[in-house]
């Protein structure tokens, strides 16, 4: 199959990710595609009207290229989760877990990418409901890429979290919060509250509960087809669930998080120049660079 409509999706805040994003529009043109843009960076391209909202450029696009960094990535994977494309990250500067493209790599890859000539990996995905008051209403859903993340907002005051797997009773977590991960976000948010790495091509969820207040807790690792459900409880107020460190909503307390699978995974494409275990010693034993210094991070407004 080859590729022709292809979607630039771009971090708006990078100057660096604009500038390469308008460098490649007319190199793709070149190799027999149709380059395709949003609104937000319209202007910067200066093509005016011929540019498409967010939603209709992955609708549109049979692939997306995503010029930013990790964060910008997530962004674009829970946007075009519908159309199940493949998707091209493409770094400048940072070494990234998902951004892997280099721009010196770059025209070597888009070469393939209209061709077709591409391998992908297949990422787990998991699908988010909030469901309140009864099962028949949903307040709240979403694709999942890293990871979500309940707490509660106000400091220094535990939450009571019973947690169930396929419909049975596994325990009620006394701790700060819960994080279901997807193998991909198993090196972020995760990590940091100890829980263990695992490799991103693996079909597991993990559960991991931070700050538990006992020391009996540990993260789980379960089977991709396990659902897992998080019980607020009645009594239970100024409670968050965050997706991805990017989306907040409020829950309220008697609702039912409940998460599974997705319908699809997410189709990442890989350059195959880096091994995810060169890249972990790279990132986070032996590596000197920074999400700090980067400017990138995994939380915040959109990118475009």
């Amino acid at each position: 199959m080859k590729y022709r409509k292809i979607g630039l999706y771009c971090n708006r805040r990078k100057p660096q990710a604009l500038a390469l994003a308008k460098a490649i529009y007319p190199r793709l043109q070149e190799l027999g595609a149709e380059p395709i843009f949003t609104r937000e960076v319209e202007e910067y391209f200066g093509l005016p009207g011929q540019a498409v909202d967010r939603v209709e450029l992955c609708a549109r696009s049979e692939a997306l290229i995503v010029f930013g960094g990790d964060g910008t990535l997530i962004w674009a994977a829970r946007d075009s989760y519908p159309y199940e494309i493949p998707i091209l990250g493409v770094s400048q500067g940072y070494l990234g877990f998902l951004s892997e493209t280099t721009p010196d790599l770059l025209d070597e890859q888009l070469q393939l990418l209209v061709k077709g000539k591409f391998s992908c990996s297949d990422r787990l995905a998991l699908w988010v409901k909030v469901f309140r008051q009864s099962r028949e209403n949903v307040a709240f859903q979403s694709p999942v890429i890293n990871d979500l993340h309940v707490y509660r907002r106000a400091k220094g005051r535990i939450l009571r979290l019973q947690t169930l797997i396929n419909h049975e009773v596994v325990t009620q977590y006394r701790a700060d919060g819960i994080l279901i991960s997807t193998p991909t976000g198993s090196t972020g948010h995760s990590l940091s509250a100890g829980g263990p790495i695992l490799k991103p091509q693996m079909r597991a969820i993990l559960v991991t509960p931070i700050c538990p207040h006992t020391l009996a807790s540990r993260s789980l690792v379960i089977d991709e087809k396990d659902e897992v459900e998080v019980r607020i409880q009645p009594e239970d107020t100024d409670v968050s669930l965050t997706v991805d460190g990017q989306i907040d909503v409020e829950v309220a307390g008697g609702d039912i998080i409940h998460v599974h699978r997705g319908k699809h995974p997410i189709n990442f494409i890989e350059p195959g120049r880096r091994s995810f275990y060169e890249v972990l010693r790279q990132k986070l034993y032996l590596g000197e660079t920074s999400a700090i210094s980067s400017g990138e991070t995994l939380s915040g407004d959109p990118p475009l």
